[in-house]
């Protein structure tokens, strides 16, 4: 563990950590910015805090916001955001609200201009950050309080302006940032002191949005869905209460939302003890009420009065409580699915999660949630406390279907029942016609081999398991980086090293891998390196796949469809998530030496932005280590084709934008959400060919078989492409701007009853000139409905997608 003078003074510091479980806990850390932070955003490796009430040149509550970086294990000191010119003033409160999502920020100002409120955007280039827009209301008006509470996702924000009852989307179109349309609100906008825009969140496609002084101060929370991805036409879908809501609970205080799952604070409930509820979207705007998942203890602690919502599945929920324990305050996490049931909600061992024995530190006054690490602001100490989990917090594994676990650590005892058989019953249930089930991949056979509970289980080794049950499995281990240890590569902090198979030259070879982190990792950093190839020089999945060492793609299986991503094709980027293994797939060219994929200890996601692959500030770092380093020790060169890749990626992500380029994401899902396909991706690039091309991602052909289970995905099946016939999750098409053009998927599986084919397009121009074509019964759905309902009758069924030419007509 690398620990600095600051990692020493926090051991000192923080003497009561102690009460809550260590054994989870690995290294807690504190991010002084001597000011009264109190809001805070986390995304991947980046930290925003705001300081709303700071000083500046002895000016009152001007307001500062500041970034901090992981870079291992060890959080910089922060880096101040300073709008450009320097438009800040008294009471301002700069720092009201923060949000980050990839290599962007996102400040609120809500007393900006006589409390009319701004909001200003950031963007990272290497380390510098510099501002990219100020937002503000068109028809602004003072009070309105725009910028008290904003949310961020890829390129869409939303803004919440309490004062005006009222809640604003901008969305990004190259360095722009406009409203689709204009404000929008609930049933309530309009009257006086609902406090609609005090609390925004954005996921997707959806807003959901707080009211927390509605009914009497019962508060509500509001979900919006745009059309298909287009915001300038939006829906609300439903008005979110729980049974029981009463005056003063203030219900809608603070919110997130992430997929289908919507959480929701309400501090004032129980006489200020503070509760916070769960809902989620079954489809068709029916959002259902899942419960109370957490309370106050005491009166006072203004449980809910900060939430946020974290894991793949949404599936990790952080509460902040800034009343409790005396107003020391606490924050305290819940996962979902404990016991086999999905909707079911447990505390952690760990909480609460508090810092030291001081009154008034008012901890979880701001809380923030990423992969292993739970964040919570503490306004008087001017502080956040980091909490970073061993193995992460584990992962609900639904009743009767095939998946396949990693494990995001080292595990301490390194068995399968050491590892699974406390959280599916027990050895006594292990085995064919029993409980539960465990195969390991053999990569000389090509073949999936059953385990018995005494079976060695490793770190970065990919594994299938079924259980009849269902439940909620928590790894337990060592960190990732201390052991086993991490090799030198292109990320500062190192890499996972896991060997693949050599192939046969004559046909791919198949390796099984586990995500050994517990966070997820943008696919598009990771690395390969093959022995044979210019000395092990690292090399992008895109490198890697142009030399025929490697797939540019992986797969993960979801439990009834096969998700395939990659590296470079627009809207196709994935991330490699914890607790779960993938396909990764050797080419014929890599048939002797050593192949190894090489995962770097690097908390990220795939964002909108392409993040640099190795920012500018590492490199008098790398610099220094090519010469202190021995050779045999350094780290091997990374792939001098990663820039490119990258550039070109952000040429096509500034196209999309602008609507020049254009995709349409499609989704094919049962009713109710449970079983889903979402990576299919169809559109027009200006590179892309009429035939196969480098944006076709194929379904992979090598399909390790499945036993049993559900069956449902989307495909694009192309026999007419000659050598590269086959299915294809992604088909672009090259751009043509007047005339129409037409895509033929199928849906296949076993799934009956109803199904939704739901759609999202990346401009608005897409949605407008798109339409689907019901092959079967000829029924045409203009892209602006979104979705559509049908019944497969048969192992098959056939649409069509077309986009209209520039006069209206169909293509022909």
């Amino acid at each position: 563990m690398n620990r600095s003078s600051f990692g020493i003074f926090l051991g000192a510091l923080l003497g009561g950590l102690a009460t809550f479980d260590a054994s989870a806990v690995t290294e807690s850390d504190v991010i002084l910015v001597y000011e009264t932070a109190s809001t805070v955003a986390l995304d991947g490796d980046t930290m925003v805090l705001g300081a709303p009430y700071a000083a500046v040149s002895n000016a009152q509550q001007v307001g500062r916001a500041f970034v901090s970086l992981r870079e291992g294990n060890t959080w910089t000191s922060p880096v101040e955001l300073i709008p450009n010119p320097d438009d800040r003033a008294a009471f301002d409160e700069f720092g009201s609200s923060v949000a980050i999502s990839g290599d962007t920020a996102l400040v609120g100002a809500r007393r900006h201009n006589s409390d009319q409120g701004a909001a200003y955007v950031f963007v990272r280039s290497g380390a510098t950050w510099t501002q990219q827009a100020k937002l503000t209301a068109s028809l602004g008006a003072s009070g309105d309080g725009f910028g008290a509470a904003v949310a961020l996702s890829g390129d869409t924000a939303v803004i919440g302006a309490g004062g005006a009852n009222a809640s604003h989307v901008f969305t990004r179109s190259g360095n722009a940032w406009v409203p689709p349309g204009p404000p929008f609100g609930g049933t309530l906008t309009g009257a006086t002191g609902s406090g609609f825009g005090c609390a925004v969140a954005v996921s997707g496609d959806s807003a959901l949005i707080g009211a927390p002084s509605a009914d009497n101060n019962a508060g509500a929370a509001y979900a919006f869905k745009s059309s298909g991805g287009n915001w300038s036409t939006i829906t609300e879908t439903t008005l979110l209460t729980p049974i029981g809501n009463s005056p003063n609970d203030y219900l809608g205080y603070a919110v997130d939302l992430s997929g289908r799952y919507a959480l929701i604070g309400a501090p004032g409930a129980d006489s200020n003890a503070g509760a916070a509820y769960v809902f989620y979207y079954t489809g068709s705007s029916i959002w259902r009420h899942d419960g109370k998942i957490a309370s106050g203890t005491s009166a006072g602690d203004g449980l809910g009065r900060t939430v946020n919502l974290g894991g793949e599945q949404a599936d990790v929920a952080l509460i902040g409580a800034p009343g409790a324990l005396a107003t020391k305050g606490a924050a305290y996490l819940f996962t979902r699915g404990s016991g086999g049931n999905a909707a079911t909600w447990t505390a952690s061992a760990s909480n609460p999660l508090w810092a030291v024995s001081k009154p008034n530190f008012a901890l979880g006054q701001g809380v923030a949630l990423f992969g292993d690490t739970a964040v919570a602001v503490a306004p008087a100490a001017g502080a956040a406390y980091v909490y970073r989990f061993d193995c992460g917090f584990g992962r609900y594994w639904p009743a009767g279907v095939w998946l396949f676990p990693g494990l995001p650590c080292a595990p301490d005892v390194a068995t399968v029942s050491g590892q699974f058989s406390d959280d599916l019953g027990g050895d006594t249930k292990y085995g064919y016609s029993n409980r539960w089930y465990l195969y390991d991949w053999n990569e000389t056979t090509q073949s999936l081999v059953g385990l018995t509970v005494t079976s060695p289980v490793v770190q970065g080794g990919g594994y299938e398991l079924k259980t009849l049950d269902g439940g909620r499995v928590g790894f337990t281990g060592a960190i990732t980086g201390s052991n086993p240890p991490l090799v030198p590569c292109h990320y500062v902090a190192g890499c996972f090293e896991i060997a693949l198979p050599l192939s046969n030259g004559t046909a791919s070879k198949v390796a099984l891998v586990g995500h050994p982190f517990p966070y997820p990792v943008d696919w598009a950093d990771v690395r390969f390196t093959y022995s044979n190839y210019n000395g092990g020089q690292l090399l992008t999945p895109s490198a890697a796949h142009t030399l025929n060492i490697a797939n540019k793609s992986f797969r993960r299986y979801n439990g009834n469809a096969n998700e395939t991503y990659d590296d470079s094709t627009p809207g196709m980027n994935g991330n490699l998530w914890p607790n779960e293994s993938v396909w990764v797939w050797v080419k014929t060219s890599a048939t002797s030496g050593t192949i190894k994929l090489l995962i770097p200890a690097k908390p990220s996601r795939q964002n909108a932005v392409v993040q640099p692959a190795v920012p500018t500030r590492f490199a008098l770092i790398e610099r220094l280590l090519d010469w202190l380093i021995p050779t045999a020790e350094a780290a091997p060169r990374d792939n001098p084709g990663a820039a490119a890749r990258d550039a070109r990626r952000q040429q096509h992500r500034d196209a999309i934008a602008r609507g020049e380029e254009w995709y349409v994401q499609l989704i094919v899902e049962t009713a109710d959400g449970q079983f889903a396909d979402p990576a299919n991706v169809l559109g027009q690039l200006t590179d892309a060919a009429t035939s196969y091309d480098a944006y076709d991602v194929n379904e992979l052909e090598e399909s390790p078989p499945l036993p049993d289970g559900p069956v449902l995905y989307l495909t694009f099946p192309h026999p007419d492409w000659k050598q590269s016939a086959g299915d294809y999750s992604s088909d672009y098409h090259p751009l043509s701007k007047n005339q129409g053009d037409r895509w033929t998927f199928e849906v296949r599986g076993n799934q009956k009853g109803t199904l939704r084919l739901r759609w999202k397009a990346s401009s608005p121009a897409a949605t407008a000139r798109g339409q689907l074509v019901d092959q079967q019964t000829g029924v045409v759905i203009a892209a602006a409905v979104d979705h559509y309902e049908f019944a497969l009758n048969g192992p098959t069924r056939t649409f069509r997608w077309e986009y209209l030419a520039s006069n209206g007509k169909p293509p022909k």
